[in-house]
């Protein structure tokens, strides 16, 4: 009995060290969906409403799918992109690029299954929280 539970514990042991040492770039490779999308812009009160349902769309209708040969395909609110990415070495950013214009994001969070990325421009933060979907 001692032998089995010894032989479980380096099983769970070596499946959790394996997790763990899982590259950052590795961990972006797949399809992501946003499920939180925050900014620090100010919305008038009167659009909040219109920008409200636009997130929930957003929501339900986005898919980035980062390949991991360094291109990605994004649909975000039916409109559809290709471009490629980066991620840097120490894994603290992100950088896509659709025809040129770059974006550097700064990974907040990064697990295999979710991400948060921040976007700072000007004096605007938006900050995407995205799920893994396979």
């Amino acid at each position: 009995m001692k032998k089995l539970s010894t032989l479980i514990f380096t099983i769970s042991l070596f499946l959790f060290l394996s997790s763990c040492s899982q590259s950052a770039h590795d961990m972006i490779t797949g399809e992501w969906q946003i499920v939180d999308l925050q900014t620090t812009s100010d919305i008038p009160d009167d659009q909040m409403e219109a920008y409200n349902e636009q997130i929930e769309e957003m929501k339900k209708s986005s898919k980035i799918n980062f390949k991991a040969n360094g291109s990605f395909e994004q649909t975000i609110l039916d409109e559809e992109a290709t471009g490629t990415w980066e991620v840097s070495e120490d894994g603290k950013t992100l950088t896509t690029d659709v025809n040129g214009n770059k974006e550097v994001k700064q990974i907040q969070e990064l697990s295999p299954e979710k991400m948060v990325l921040v976007l700072e421009f000007d004096d605007n933060k938006t900050t995407t929280t995205f799920e893994k979907v396979k």
